[in-house]
């Protein structure tokens, strides 16, 4: 079990490909499998997902979840 820090400020406007899937509801496979075709330069990959550190932890933009996420809802007449 990890430890969480409290002191450690929270990098804004991120989140992992965890967080991601659970925002919009698909899988981590799913979230994975769009890294993926990002990293294959293939339509239907993260816009915005970046790397950090030397290991495969890999973040995608709020705004971009955002952007799908109001997408997804019915526009009003």
């Amino acid at each position: 079990m990890a430890a969480h820090l409290n002191n450690i400020p929270v990098l804004e406007g991120w989140v992992n490909l965890t967080e991601a899937a659970e925002i919009l509801g698909i899988s981590r496979q799913h979230a994975y499998k769009k890294a993926k075709l990002s990293s294959e330069g293939k339509r239907g990959g993260w816009n915005s997902v970046h790397q950090l550190g030397n290991k495969s932890f890999y973040v995608v933009s709020t705004a971009e979840l955002d952007e799908i996420l109001s997408s997804r809802r019915p526009t009003e007449d």
